[in-house]
């Protein structure tokens, strides 16, 4: 009986260690999985935090862009009412009763400063605002790149950005049968000259498309005593 009981225990402790090794095993397992699921959770967590990162930062240089935007809006507006004021206070100046024509005499002073087609100074409708508004200069439509020449002898007043124009040179001529004469040159891609004498026939800068424009071309004005005028009777 000893003996039947003996074995009938050591069977039972078998058989419990068995359970025991099963339910360890089963833990063991468990706890893998568990583990595994954390280290899936923290590679998301990391991916989802970098995605947020990426996106605070792209949210950032969109907010900084349209704050630049709106800056220069501020700015072109504010050089439209300076310009707006000048005018209207100055004699001559273009108002609704129609252009500033170029001063008999000026016929020739100068040579058109880069090829191509040309429109016309006056009133017009603004190719981005769509409204009705007066257009100081002549536009030249040409490529991107082609050289600008100065249209007459002088010195390079300014060479400098500024708001709807872009990169703008302004040349002061000086003295003419005319008046003080000036000439500006907008929208270039680059400069070729940013400062000292110029001479008629000079490359000082090249066609673009910055500030306020709807494609390749330059915008040439010609001022007498810091008035524009029509340009079409100079050249």
């Amino acid at each position: 009986m000893v003996a039947e009981r003996r074995a009938v225990t050591l069977g039972d402790v078998r058989d419990a260690q068995a359970e025991l090794d099963r339910l360890r095993d089963a833990e063991t397992a468990e706890l893998q999985a568990v583990q595994a699921l954390q280290a899936d959770l923290t590679q998301k967590r990391t991916e989802i935090e970098a995605r947020l990162a990426g996106a605070q930062d792209v949210l950032a240089v969109a907010e900084a862009e349209a704050q630049r935007q709106a800056a220069l809006e501020e700015a072109r507006k504010a050089a439209e009412a300076s310009r707006s004021s000048t005018g209207a206070a100055a004699a001559g100046t273009a108002t609704e009763e129609g252009p500033v024509a170029a001063p008999p005499g000026s016929d020739g002073i100068l040579v058109t400063p880069t090829p191509g087609r040309q429109s016309a100074y006056g009133w017009r409708i603004h190719p981005v605002y769509g409204v009705r508004k007066f257009h100081r200069g002549m536009d030249i439509s040409v490529g991107c790149g082609t050289p600008v020449i100065a249209a007459a002898d002088g010195v390079v007043q300014s060479a400098k950005w500024d708001g709807s124009y872009g990169n703008i040179i302004v040349v002061r001529h000086g003295p003419s049968p005319v008046g003080d004469l000036s000439t500006a040159y907008a929208h270039l891609s680059e400069y070729a000259v940013t400062s000292g004498p110029v001479t008629q026939g000079q490359v000082i800068g090249y066609v673009g498309t910055t500030g306020l424009s709807t494609g390749c071309h330059l915008h040439f004005e010609v001022r007498i005593d810091g008035q524009d005028v029509d340009p079409a009777g100079f050249i």
